[in-house]
């Protein structure tokens, strides 16, 4: 099978959802910032990419009850399964050089899974699932607008749509998919956050931050308002962090500041526990559970995986520390995603040395939260 050692076995107006990190690989600083310690149990790395090979960690979405993964084949190709089973190509044809997405979307009260890419003509791609068991999925369909991108692409999913995120000449583009009265809507064109424009106001992201090609998101919801963490790699290697809120009178917030504790990346990521479209209700058990975020972080130094977590949405971090049960090293970006019980989970594509158990390219995946 193509791209696969064997057959193989995740606005403007704006509201964003689903907890996205890019890796950045590199702590060279001894990372103690404490504040708001967050559970650090952690699992044993395991195989769960099975047969499958990629040279980027892989994306994954819990929709309707079952586990779905998506990632980039050796042949650039977009490869899917779910429920562990079969790995198969998307149909469409669609081509990536990088990580694609999976992101949930509501129309009214009914979930969608949607598919995204960033094609080799560095526009955005989408795709809509229309039935698993079948490999059914809608033809690809370019996101409006030009987004001409220059660097990774993420997905969040939010309660009033999914929001996507990616870097364009340094800096970092926003483009908005939801519903409105049953019919799809997209903003009319990507959107740079150093730009945007609310109510009159001008929001305003550091200037100083000159970014990598990496950028990650995450968002949950807290009394009808989404909060976005987005996570960005500067030139420095720096990680830096900023704060949006969206609601119904637009964006606020979102000035990007260094996060606290210090560290060197090379790629990061982020992501959440709880459902994959975030509760605004304090009564419902998912909410606690998508207070669970935690940062994943490739270091420069030795390539290796740190964790940063946080038990509170994403306002207050525990401070670096290496995973447990043995070094993960990869020399690509890793992925981070939760399940609907509050779990947080890492995984990468490991770039270490081969044994009978590890190979090159294999998705290695460990709860970390």
């Amino acid at each position: 099978m193509p791209g696969f050692q064997h057959a193989p076995h995740r606005t403007m107006r704006r509201r964003l959802a689903r907890a996205l990190i890019s890796l950045l690989a590199g702590l060279t600083l001894l990372l103690g910032y404490s504040v708001a310690p967050a559970s650090a149990t952690e699992g044993d790395w395991i195989n769960e990419g099975g047969p499958a090979r990629s040279a980027e960690a892989m994306s994954a979405a819990v929709f309707q009850g079952d586990r779905f993964e998506i990632l980039r084949g050796t042949d650039n190709r977009i490869w899917w399964r779910y429920r562990n089973g079969e790995w198969r190509v998307m149909p469409g044809g669609g081509i990536t050089e990088h990580r694609p997405e999976l992101a949930v979307i509501l129309n009214g009260s009914t979930p969608r899974l949607a598919a995204f890419h960033l094609g080799t003509s560095r526009e955005v791609y989408y795709s809509f699932l229309g039935g698993a068991a079948g490999n059914i999925w809608s033809p690809w369909a370019q996101v409006r607008g030009t987004a001409h991108a220059s660097g990774n692409l993420v997905a969040s999913s939010g309660v009033m749509g999914i929001l996507l995120t990616t870097i364009r000449d340094n800096r970092v583009i926003v483009q908005e998919m939801r519903y409105r009265s049953g019919q799809l809507y997209f903003e009319p064109d990507w959107e740079t956050m150093d730009d945007v424009h609310t109510h009159d106001r001008t929001l305003y992201y550091s200037q100083q931050v000159t970014l990598q090609s990496q950028v990650v998101n995450h968002r949950v919801t807290v009394n009808d308002r989404d909060y976005d963490t987005s996570v960005v790699v500067g030139r420095d290697q720096h990680v830096y962090i900023a704060h949006t809120i969206a609601d119904a009178d637009g964006l606020r917030g979102g000035v990007y500041s260094e996060l606290p504790g210090g560290g060197l990346c090379e790629s990061v990521a982020i992501g959440r526990g709880g459902d994959e479209v975030p509760t605004s209700d304090p009564g419902d058990p998912a909410y606690a559970a998508q207070q669970n975020v935690s940062i994943a972080c490739i270091s420069p130094q030795d390539h290796t995986l740190w964790v940063n977590r946080s038990s509170n949405g994403g306002f207050a971090w525990s401070g670096w520390s290496r995973t447990a049960g043995g070094n993960a090293y990869s020399t690509a970006g890793p992925e981070v995603d939760g399940d609907p019980g509050g779990q947080v989970f890492a995984n990468i594509s490991w770039s270490g040395g081969e044994n009978s158990n590890l190979k090159q390219r294999m998705i290695l995946m460990k709860r970390i939260q």
